[in-house]
């Protein structure tokens, strides 16, 4: 399911997964909100922003690069 969102003042269409629920997508936007204060491009803010919730709520693993960038923000 697709969702329109407000980012870097456009509306952009945000992917809320079947199963993922409101409420984990809710902080998914909250993460992306974080994003935007750092002007990170939509794409990669959405990337980002489902590899931070993999780690959050499944407890899945990537390479460090990977983890410590997301991690960062």
């Amino acid at each position: 399911m697709e969702r329109t969102i407000d980012y870097l003042k456009k509306k952009e269409k945000m992917t809320k997964f079947f199963s993922e629920s409101e409420d984990i997508f809710k902080k998914r936007l909250e993460f992306m909100k974080k994003l935007e204060k750092k002007n990170i491009k939509f794409k990669e803010a959405e990337k980002y922003s489902k590899i931070w919730s993999n780690i959050k709520f499944k407890d899945c693993k990537y390479q460090k690069k990977i983890y410590l960038k997301v991690i960062s923000f």
